[in-house]
């Protein structure tokens, strides 16, 4: 995970953790042209994506290269699995969270399992 950390740290220096979960959103696994900032056109996807000043920031920072944007699948997949053990333990229906995340109510409960065995391992 590390490494997909640090290959999301110019982003995030550019536009903020907000925008580059947006630019990972809209464009992770594709390698996508950063324009220089002087080339950036109102209706481009970046500033259709981020507004003129961040998407300016972004080319300023960036601009004038292509840009491997990663998937950050596993980070994705643990930001969503923390959110459901934490819906379970504000006692939220199993049922009700495998709706809101497209899940089985068997794999909410496997989630939920998995985040008490570490918690116990850190006890």
């Amino acid at each position: 995970m590390t490494s997909i950390l640090a290959s999301l740290q110019p982003i995030v220096e550019a536009i903020g953790i907000a925008g580059c979960e947006k630019v990972v959103c809209s464009f992770g696994g594709s390698n996508i042209w950063i324009p220089k900032a002087e080339n950036l056109k109102e209706g481009h996807p970046l500033v259709t994506l981020l507004g003129r000043e961040d998407a300016t920031r972004f080319c300023q920072l960036l601009g004038g290269c292509y840009l491997d944007v990663p998937r950050a699948a596993a980070t994705k997949l643990a930001a969503r699995d923390k959110e459901i053990s934490d819906a379970i333990q504000r006692k939220t229906p199993v049922g009700s969270i495998a709706r809101t995340y497209g899940l089985t109510e068997r794999r909410v409960r496997m989630i939920a399992a998995t985040f008490r065995a570490k918690a116990d391992e850190a006890a």
